[in-house]
């Protein structure tokens, strides 16, 4: 007969209603049928442990949480839109996930590292200042890229990001479907979290979007770029970053008919979409020409993500871990492991990794010279 865990009934409510998750996905992920839960939430039943592994796993938690009294609050960020969506409509829990465990990681830094960035120094922007912010950040941000990099990859722009003082995160197992990136502003160490299971070129267009809502601090969820008059302006102040006026029109000059979208693309290291975009917002190309590069880049990507689908094997766990955490706050915990502040079970937990994998991550970040 197997053995029942005692939870607290109302701390299992409490986890699965702020993550948003239903009685049946919880159901499904525990094992089960959805009336056991809710037996388990009203304390007339108690799960098995292999039961509240998979719970907690389902909703983001330790088992021992389970134990506890529920919080007084929710521990995820309250996000100040949800764009893509109409107004009514709730946050997926792949997102509300995400929120909380980049908000987790900001808190995380802060305890380890201490406060040592400055405050978040973009000014607001409008319509008519964009090309003056853009040229801004551009200038700020270029002694912090590699000075061999004539086009900055995600890699690059995310670590001249981080020494700006922004956390960058990466998620995985999260359908574009429930969000693109994500950004929440704070005066000091705001995030954002790009979802990794989009191309690097749409991550880096992501990226900027979610500079430009932080800058006029309206971070939220983006599902798609172009729905509501905000997310347009931060579509353009992207756009006008990696793409600007000046340089695309220099690129047209010497380009061949036919080759245009192709030639901004290849210059400014974006996606063929990104660059159709640019184009057609300076009327450079038309309606038709983008409509059909979208027709082509939705269908390259499918096949894209069919194939990765299809591959033996995935990437090993620390390559993702070395993704998603960022490097600001994987050098910062590791930092703080070598100068005997934390040891190696503190920094398994801020890792949100086993001992052996964060033994490897130290040895990456060494071997790459990021330490």
């Amino acid at each position: 007969m197997a053995v029942r865990v005692p939870v607290v009934p109302a701390t299992l409510a409490w986890a699965r209603q702020a993550l948003h998750v239903s009685l049946d996905d919880l159901a499904r992920a525990a094992g089960t049928k959805p009336a056991q839960v809710a037996a388990w939430e009203a304390g007339d039943q108690q799960p098995t442990m292999n039961q509240l592994r998979s719970t907690a796993k389902r909703l983001d938690r330790t088992v021992a949480f389970f134990f506890l009294p529920p919080p007084e609050q929710v521990d995820i960020p309250r996000a100040p839109d949800f764009r893509g969506r109409d107004e009514d409509a709730e946050q997926s829990p792949g997102v509300l996930r995400e929120l909380k465990r980049a908000e987790g990681r900001r808190q995380n830094y802060l305890d380890v590292v201490g406060l040592q960035d400055a405050p978040f120094a973009l000014p607001e922007f409008t319509w008519s200042t964009i090309p003056q912010r853009t040229a801004e950040l551009r200038r700020a941000l270029a002694p912090l890229l590699p000075e061999a990099t004539h086009t900055p990859g995600l890699n690059d722009w995310i670590a001249a990001l981080e020494s700006f003082g922004v956390l960058v995160f990466q998620s995985s197992g999260v359908a574009l479907a429930e969000f693109r990136a994500v950004s929440v502003f704070h005066e000091r160490l705001p995030f954002v979290v790009l979802n990794g299971a989009d191309s690097q070129t749409a991550r880096i267009f992501s990226l900027f979007h979610e500079v430009g809502h932080l800058a006029n601090r309206t971070g939220g969820v983006c599902l798609t770029l172009e729905t509501t008059e905000q997310e347009i302006l931060c579509n353009r102040f992207s756009a006008e970053f990696l793409m600007p006026r000046d340089r695309v029109l220099s690129v047209v000059r010497r380009s061949q008919p036919g080759d245009l979208v192709g030639d901004v693309e290849r210059h400014f290291g974006v996606s063929s979409l990104a660059a159709a975009v640019r184009l057609r917002a300076l009327d450079l190309i038309s309606d038709d020409a983008l409509e059909a590069v979208r027709r082509a880049s939705d269908a390259r990507w499918a096949e894209e993500r069919r194939r990765q689908a299809d591959r033996e094997g995935f990437a090993p766990q620390w390559q993702l871990a070395y993704r998603n955490l960022g490097q600001k706050y994987m050098r910062g915990v590791l930092h703080a492991l070598e100068d005997s502040r934390i040891d190696r079970l503190d920094a398994s937990y801020l890792l949100d990794a086993r001992v052996p994998m964060v033994e490897k991550l130290l040895s990456e970040m060494d071997r790459r010279g990021e330490l």
